[in-house]
C-alpha cells in the first residue's frame, strides 16, 4: 500500500477540486499571455521612463515601479507582485474557507468524521491539499514564464523564475491557512475570511 493510498481525506479533496484548479491554471495562463509579451514594447521606452521618475518616490516604491523597465523588475511589478499574488491568494482563500467551513455548513462533516477520520487528520490533509494545489499553480506559473521568457525578451533567469513562483505559493499558502483556521474555529465559510483579515495580528502577536 502506498502513503498516498493511507490519505483517503487527501485524494478526495485533491479529486474534487480539479474543475477549479484548471479554472485557475486557466486564469494565471491568460494574465501572464497578456502581460508578459508587452515588455518589449515598454521596456525600451523613454516615455514610460519619464513619467515613473516623474511618480513620488514613495508611490513607485510600493509599487515596485522602480526597475520596472528591466525584465525582472516587469515581471514583478506586474504579475508576480500584483495580478499574480491576486490570483493566487484569492485561490486560497477560496479553497482554504471550503475546507473545513463548508463541511460545517452542509452539516456533512460528522459524515466524514464517523468513517474513521479524526479532527486533526482531516485538518491536515486538507491542509495539505492545498498546500499541493498551490505549488502545482506555482509549477504552471514556472512553465509559462519560462516558455514566454525568450519571446517576451524578458531575460530572466531560471532560478529567478522558480523562487519567485514559490514566493508566490507561499504567500497564498499562509493565506489559505489561516481561512482553513477560520472555518475550523467557526464553522462557515464566511467566517473564515475573519482568520484571513486577522493575519495582521497574528503577525504582531
Amino acid at each position: 500500500m502506498t502513503g498516498l493510498s493511507k490519505l483517503p481525506v487527501l485524494r478526495h479533496s485533491l479529486r474534487a477540486s480539479w474543475r477549479p484548479f484548471m479554472g485557475w491554471s486557466i486564469g494565471i495562463i491568460a494574465a501572464l499571455s497578456l502581460y508578459l509579451p508587452l515588455f518589449p514594447s515598454l521596456g525600451g521606452d523613454s516615455g514610460m521612463k519619464e513619467l515613473i521618475q516623474q511618480l513620488p518616490p514613495q508611490l513607485t516604491s510600493a509599487l515596485g515601479y522602480q526597475s520596472i523597465t528591466t525584465g525582472a523588475g516587469y515581471a514583478q511589478s506586474t504579475f508576480f507582485g500584483l495580478i499574480g499574488y491576486l490570483l493566487f491568494s484569492s485561490a486560497a482563500i477560496s479553497w482554504g474557507s471550503r475546507a473545513i467551513g463548508a463541511d460545517e455548513e452542509r452539516g456533512t462533516l460528522e459524515l466524514t468524521l464517523a468513517h474513521g477520520v479524526g479532527r486533526t487528520q482531516l485538518l491536515l490533509e486538507r491542509w495539505a491539499a492545498l498546500a499541493i494545489r498551490l505549488l502545482s499553480l506555482g509549477a504552471v506559473v514556472f512553465l509559462v514564464v519560462l516558455f514566454l521568457n525568450g519571446p517576451s525578451e524578458l531575460d530572466l533567469k531560471a532560478g529567478g523564475i522558480a523562487a519567485g513562483s514559490l514566493a508566490l505559493c507561499t504567500a497564498a499558502l499562509l493565506s489559505g491557512t489561516a481561512a482553513i483556521a477560520g472555518g475550523a474555529l467557526f464553522g462557515r465559510r464566511n467566517a473564515a475570511l475573519l482568520g484571513v483579515l486577522a493575519l495582521p495580528c497574528w503577525a504582531t502577536c
